[in-house]
């Protein structure tokens, strides 16, 4: 059990639950053959109606268990009002691009003679020799 809220759906408690709100005041023995309880009516009382006082959903009044005003929010929220429309927020500005100024442009580099000789030097690949920049034949 969710000892915040209440029973998990689904369960012998959860039912219980359903039809006390459903029947107002009940037994405890026509409750337990509402939820379809096998066992002696101790357990029945230790685990389910026990548990829903414990959560303040069911009350128990001279020999009958009754639901409550928590147990009936429980069941049935109240309803949630709609979240306010959210403006869009635009994007980011963004300048115009412009051209570069002497300060930020790349600077030319003069490469020194002989720095790109190695392009004339043939490459072996297995019996091959390539060129630089060719691709091998397989």
């Amino acid at each position: 059990m969710n000892r915040i809220n209440g029973p998990r759906p689904g369960t012998r408690a959860h039912a219980a639950l359903l039809h006390l709100d459903g029947a107002g005041l009940v037994s405890a023995a026509a409750l337990m053959g509402a939820v379809n309880w096998k066992r002696n009516s101790h357990e029945f009382t230790r685990e389910i109606v026990d548990a829903l006082v414990r959560l303040r959903v069911a009350e128990i009044t001279g020999a009958s268990i009754a639901i409550t005003r928590l147990g009936q929010l429980y069941l049935r929220p109240p309803a949630v009002e709609a979240a306010p429309q959210l403006q869009l927020v635009t994007g980011r500005y963004v300048p115009p691009q412009r051209a570069l100024s002497a300060q930020n442009r790349p600077r030319v580099v003069s490469m020194r003679p002989g720095a790109l000789d190695y392009r004339e030097i043939p490459s072996r690949m297995s019996s091959q020799l390539l060129q630089h920049g060719e691709k091998a034949v397989a």
